[in-house]
Protein backbone atom coordinates (compact mmCIF):
# COMPACT_ATOMS: atom_id res chain seq x y z
CA UNK A 1 0.00 0.00 0.00
CA UNK A 2 1.32 3.35 -0.65
CA UNK A 3 1.15 6.38 1.67
CA UNK A 4 -1.90 7.45 -0.13
CA UNK A 5 -3.93 4.11 -0.15
CA UNK A 6 -3.29 4.09 3.54
CA UNK A 7 -4.49 7.89 4.43
CA UNK A 8 -7.40 7.21 1.94
CA UNK A 9 -8.45 3.43 4.42
CA UNK A 10 -7.57 5.27 7.38
CA UNK A 11 -10.24 8.24 6.22
CA UNK A 12 -12.95 5.73 5.19
CA UNK A 13 -12.77 3.76 8.88
CA UNK A 14 -12.75 6.72 10.49
CA UNK A 15 -16.55 7.09 10.45
CA UNK A 16 -16.85 11.04 10.03
CA UNK A 17 -17.73 12.95 6.57
CA UNK A 18 -14.24 14.43 5.59
CA UNK A 19 -13.73 16.80 2.39
CA UNK A 20 -10.88 16.81 0.24
CA UNK A 21 -9.67 18.66 -2.19
CA UNK A 22 -8.52 16.78 -5.59
CA UNK A 23 -5.94 18.48 -7.47
CA UNK A 24 -7.17 17.50 -11.12
CA UNK A 25 -10.28 16.78 -12.06
CA UNK A 26 -11.50 12.67 -11.93
CA UNK A 27 -14.09 10.93 -13.78
CA UNK A 28 -16.94 9.68 -11.81
CA UNK A 29 -19.38 6.71 -12.70
CA UNK A 30 -22.35 5.63 -10.50
CA UNK A 31 -24.94 2.84 -11.21
CA UNK A 32 -28.38 2.93 -9.81
CA UNK A 33 -29.68 -0.80 -9.85
CA UNK A 34 -33.23 -2.06 -8.67
CA UNK A 35 -32.65 -5.75 -9.86
CA UNK A 36 -28.81 -7.47 -8.87
CA UNK A 37 -28.08 -11.28 -8.48
CA UNK A 38 -26.62 -11.82 -4.95
CA UNK A 39 -23.66 -14.11 -4.15
CA UNK A 40 -26.10 -17.06 -4.30
CA UNK A 41 -26.91 -16.43 -7.59
CA UNK A 42 -30.54 -15.28 -6.09
CA UNK A 43 -32.28 -12.51 -8.11
CA UNK A 44 -32.79 -9.16 -6.01
CA UNK A 45 -35.65 -6.10 -6.61
CA UNK A 46 -35.64 -3.09 -4.88
CA UNK A 47 -37.85 -0.44 -5.00
CA UNK A 48 -36.88 2.46 -7.42
CA UNK A 49 -36.92 5.12 -4.67
CA UNK A 50 -35.73 8.15 -6.79
CA UNK A 51 -38.64 7.38 -9.59
CA UNK A 52 -35.55 7.24 -12.04
CA UNK A 53 -37.48 4.06 -14.38
CA UNK A 54 -40.56 5.95 -14.38
CA UNK A 55 -38.83 8.94 -15.76
CA UNK A 56 -36.83 6.49 -18.22
CA UNK A 57 -40.04 4.95 -19.44
CA UNK A 58 -42.02 8.24 -20.31
CA UNK A 59 -39.04 9.43 -21.93
CA UNK A 60 -38.61 6.25 -24.39
CA UNK A 61 -42.36 5.96 -24.64
CA UNK A 62 -43.50 9.46 -25.14
CA UNK A 63 -39.88 10.94 -26.82
CA UNK A 64 -38.64 7.87 -28.82
CA UNK A 65 -38.16 8.31 -32.60
CA UNK A 66 -41.58 7.21 -33.21
CA UNK A 67 -40.71 3.57 -34.40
Amino acid sequence: MTLDTIKIDEGMRAGRKQYVTLKRKVSVFYAYLTALVDRELTLNFRKDIYQLYKRLANMLLYHGNGN
